[in-house]
């Protein structure tokens, strides 16, 4: 098991406050090239009863309802949950002017504590990469909607971010899913054949997009925030930075793949 499929790292460490995750939404949120942001992206692609119940599971800071505070419709009840107390708690307070939101709890995914058919969807984004065993996470997710409900899973494709993986393979640095990419696990590629065991009609949409960074900064932000021992990087982080400068004074930005998208499956 390494590191991001861990749940005891995950929840004491990497997720315990908000900073690391909050560095990759920054590296997204300021420097991606599409028109339509990827919340909003996966918003449009919603289509719910206009009193659905909504459960999200690894919810983290609560980042997807605040890109659609102003077009949740007010008669839908959303459940945020999340491993970790701190990203309960951050979300808690971010959402906390959300009448729509109903309820915040600290819940494994693996074990949620309600009962069967409780919810008409459910959403996983990004975040089912992290099970070292998807099989009772999926399983579970499947429990808890009605006959019929939706699940909306979010994850990254094989591509994504590869000129920074490729960064951290030059450098040798250690990070979170060291040597592999989290869509090895569960990505674009491979996630409808491990939801199809537990639910019917599972689709995938593709968001195309890419990073254009001007500056060093937040791709250094972005590595550090992934690394499982910082001090043991700091100076190849420096090499990085160095190698970045150049980069960018040559080519004035640096690009990055993005390769995102969601899956949809209707409970069977």
């Amino acid at each position: 098991m390494n590191s991001s499929t861990n749940p005891d790292y995950l929840r004491h460490h990497q997720y315990r406050e908000t900073g690391n995750l909050q560095a990759r939404m920054d590296l997204h949120g300021q420097y991606s090239t599409s028109a339509e942001p990827f919340w909003v992206w996966v918003f449009d692609r919603m289509d719910l009863a206009p009193d659905a119940e909504i459960l999200e599971v690894g919810g983290g800071v609560g980042g997807f309802w605040l890109a659609n505070a102003e077009r949740i419709p007010p008669g839908w009840r959303v459940t945020m949950s999340d491993l970790s107390a701190g990203m309960v708690e951050a979300a808690r307070t971010n959402l906390a002017d959300l009448p729509q939101i109903v309820d915040f709890l600290e819940a494994d995914v693996r074990a949620l504590p309600f009962p069967d058919a409780s919810f008409d969807a459910v959403m996983a984004n990004f975040m089912l990469y992290h099970l070292p065993d998807r099989r009772p996470a999926i399983a579970e997710l499947a429990r808890v909607l009605r006959p019929g409900g939706r699940l909306f899973a979010a994850t990254n494709g094989s591509a994504h971010l590869r000129e920074i993986r490729n960064l951290e393979a030059r450098f040798r640095i250690e990070t979170l899913f060291g040597a592999t990419s989290s869509a090895q696990a569960f990505g674009l590629q491979n996630g409808a054949a491990q939801l199809e065991a537990d639910f019917a009609e599972v689709t995938v949409e593709r968001h195309e997009d890419s990073l254009r960074v001007p500056s060093a900064d937040p791709i250094i932000a972005h590595i550090r925030s992934k690394l499982t021992d910082r001090a043991a990087a700091a100076s190849k982080l420096e090499a990085v930075r160095t190698h970045l400068e150049r980069l960018i004074g040559e080519q004035g930005s640096f690009v990055v793949t993005k390769a995102s998208g969601l899956f949809t499956a209707v409970r069977r």
